[in-house]
């Protein structure tokens, strides 16, 4: 399994070794998604999975603004999933969370620890003390000058932002135990371990080309771009599910919930298809111009990348995950616009599923929307 950075409250007493349950959720816009896993990490065990909806304006940009709302969601979560496990891996996604590349000479674990910290101070434009901060080194190579560097991956978030996150959980009567970037949730996820491991092989370097996950969430999307089996950079996107309802509502005079419905029984038309009459016809034009909006910002997301100065400048696969996947035809037309292969996230893959959970609708109808909660829950099964 890849370690991948998280941000861990310092204040909290982590218990060491591993834990033989987890749940993982993520606080969306809208609602909180919730997924339990027991056993171990080779096997893991798919055995509650819950969700609860939430006021508008209480989860505002993936930000808490009203604690309380929110913790009174997650007791009637825990409640209707019968969960006995109280511990959380709680996943964070917004604007306010940085993540950087740094490339630093090959030290040791304590010069490090220093020289992180001193170049957090140089790229983010925050108060250290106001800052929650980790890192993990994904890598190292030597360097045109015979220098061996140090390649890491570094997560910045405000800790004003995340002590809301962490007080919701908390006046729920649960315990937050890890704070992790969504974003990376995803590769444990959506990227089985054993091909990440064939990856970095020698005999599979000349096909190392990027692989890109976007997720796509209430207010925003999370873009992920994975080289050689590992996460290199990871962004949120300014554009989410709500954007395609809020089009929607707007465009049709639809209420919000009304709107939301009609999405997920649209599909967007594709080249050579006749286009549709009537409102489905506005409707589908919507949806269609809103996709052009999603391509443009994951356009500008890889080019970003592409201009680090990085070995990689092309992409050939995209997995799309989250609820906007139901979307009709979403992923064909992602694929046509962006010229890459693309697949719908299948997060359920590499988990076994409890015999309780084998019909449940949110399975068989949502499973790109799992994607993070089951990410967060097998981050969870690791040591702390």
């Amino acid at each position: 399994m890849l370690k991948l950075p998280s941000v861990k409250l310092p204040s909290f007493k982590l218990p060491f070794g591993r834990s033989q349950s987890a749940i993982g959720v993520e606080i969306g816009s809208g609602s909180i998604l919730s997924a339990q896993l027991v056993g171990g990490l080779s096997t893991p065990l798919l055995n509650g999975l819950a969700s609860a909806s939430l006021p508008r304006g209480v989860v505002v940009d993936g930000e808490v603004v009203e604690i309380e709302p929110v913790a009174d969601a997650l007791r009637a979560m825990w409640k209707e999933a019968g969960y006995r496990h109280r511990r959380v891996t709680l996943g964070i996604a917004n604007h306010k969370v940085l993540v950087r590349q740094l490339e630093l000479p090959y030290m040791g674990e304590k010069e490090l620890l220093g020289a992180v910290d001193y170049q957090a101070q140089e790229l983010i434009p925050i108060a250290r003390e106001d800052l929650i901060l980790d890192f993990q080194v994904v890598g190292d190579f030597v360097n045109e000058e015979g220098r061996r560097i140090l390649d890491l991956l570094l997560v910045a978030a405000p800790r004003e932002m995340i002590q809301r996150f962490v007080a919701a959980v908390d006046s729920a009567g649960l315990e937050p135990w890890i704070v992790y970037l969504s974003s990376l949730a995803l590769v444990r996820s959506l990227v089985a371990p054993w091909e990440a491991k064939e990856m970095v092989g020698e005999e599979e370097e000349s096909q190392d080309v990027p692989l890109v996950l976007l997720n796509m969430s209430g207010s925003n999307s999370n873009l992920v771009v994975i080289e050689r089996g590992l996460p290199r950079f990871a962004r949120i996107v300014p554009f989410g599910e709500n954007d395609f309802t809020q089009a929607l509502a707007q465009a049709l005079s639809l209420s919000f919930e009304d709107a939301e419905e009609m999405k997920y029984r649209m599909s967007l038309p594709l080249n050579g298809e006749a286009e549709a009459e009537g409102q489905a016809g506005r409707a589908a034009k919507v949806l269609e111009e809103q996709s052009y909006r999603l391509v443009e910002e994951v356009r500008r997301s890889i080019e970003y990348y592409f201009g680090q100065e990085l070995k990689a400048q092309s992409i050939e696969k995209l997995v799309l995950s989250g609820g906007v996947a139901q979307i009709g035809n979403l992923d064909k037309f992602l694929a046509d616009a962006l010229r890459v292969e693309v697949q719908v996230g299948r997060p359920l893959q590499f988990v076994r599923i409890d015999e309780k959970l084998a019909h449940s609708p949110q399975l068989t109808n949502q499973e790109p929307a799992l994607a993070v909660p089951i990410g967060l829950a097998l981050r969870g099964l690791e040591p702390a």
